[in-house]
């Protein structure tokens, strides 16, 4: 998880704040819910060796004639971030949470 944080403008970090995890904690715990088993990036207890590890097993253990590799490039760098609050806005009522979400993007 990297989060930018700029402290008055100048040098920013990737290092997350401990409101920053909370945060992502929180959200976390809301969506956990709607991921597919297959589903590996950026999540807890898996990942990509994890994805790998299973992809592997699943070749092994079928005959396929294709194979497609997909890599998104740039993703979180164009994501629409008011399609994305207004996504959160849909599952989340807490408002000073979704304030809190937005003042990150602006100072993004």
């Amino acid at each position: 998880m990297g989060f930018t944080s700029c402290s008055n403008g100048s040098r920013c970090s990737t290092h997350p704040t401990a409101l920053q995890v909370a945060v992502a904690k929180i959200l976390e715990a809301i969506y956990e819910q709607d991921f597919l088993p297959c589903s590996f990036g950026y999540r807890p207890k898996t990942g990509a060796h994890k994805a790998v590890e299973e992809l592997s097993a699943v070749l092994r253990s079928r005959e396929y004639t294709m194979v497609v590799e997909a890599d998104i490039k740039g993703f979180f760098d164009n994501i629409n971030h008011d399609l994305l609050l207004d996504m959160l806005k849909m599952r989340i009522d807490d408002k000073p949470l979704l304030k809190l979400i937005q003042k990150w993007h602006i100072g993004y």
